[in-house]
């Protein structure tokens, strides 16, 4: 087990695998199997196995500019789950709710990426947001949460709009509101992660707090 650290206690949860952990840890399946004497590759929830700690793995960020850590924000959340997974003198309840973050992030980042990418635009000033497969805003949002802009005028032009009774006005209903398979939607810098003034790091980690999702520590689901 050349290139091995250590080894980490953890308990399985519902629906964890090998391929999980080793993917997570940076070893191999065979690894793990050869530490804890499985023969076989089924887990059962509760079981605790020990998982020997490999290579540590970083998705791609970008530190060029403002505009490009906006675009790598993401991987830099998963990345800074993942890094904090490889301290080896966690508790085992601190390592479980690490866990359980990483896999979420991972989850949720197969759905981001199946659903659209965000590009900067020909100008170097805007991002492009590229649509997949058609889903509702309301969705949309709850899979981009650092995502600020509303896409009303999105739906006033594709004739999407219902009657606030309370406000007597016509505005967008993101239940109903899709972006279309194909869509290429322009969107304002300063509406993606919004810095509020600062545009440095610090301002840009402010409102990420604000708008991450409530079990990565933050406030918001929807992205208002």
């Amino acid at each position: 087990m050349t290139g091995h650290n250590y080894l980490v206690p953890t308990q399985v949860q519902n629906g964890e695998t090998l391929s999980l952990y080793a993917n997570m840890y940076g070893c191999s399946v065979d690894d793990i199997k050869k530490v804890n004497s499985l023969k076989g590759d089924k887990l059962k929830e509760g079981q605790t196995i020990n998982v020997p700690v490999g290579k540590k793995w970083k998705l791609p960020t970008s530190d060029d500019n403002v505009l490009d850590k906006k675009l790598s924000w993401f991987n830099d959340q998963v990345n800074d789950v993942h890094m904090k997974l490889y301290e080896p003198n966690l508790k085992p309840a601190e390592r479980e709710k690490l866990e359980g973050q990483y896999i979420k992030l991972m989850n949720m980042k197969k759905e981001r990426d199946a659903v659209a990418t965000f590009k900067k635009a020909g100008n170097g000033i805007n991002l492009v947001l590229e649509v997949k497969k058609e889903i509702s805003v309301a969705e949309f949002r709850k899979l981009f949460p650092e995502c600020t802009r509303n896409f009303y005028d999105y739906a006033c032009d594709t004739n999407q709009r219902y009657c606030d009774d309370e406000q007597h006005t016509w505005v967008a209903d993101p239940n109903s509101v899709y972006l279309e398979k194909g869509a290429k939607i322009m969107v304002r810098a300063d509406e993606y992660a919004k810095d509020e003034g600062d545009t440095g790091w610090s301002g840009f980690c402010r409102s990420w707090k604000k708008t991450m999702p409530s079990w990565l520590g933050g406030g918001r689901l929807d992205g208002k």
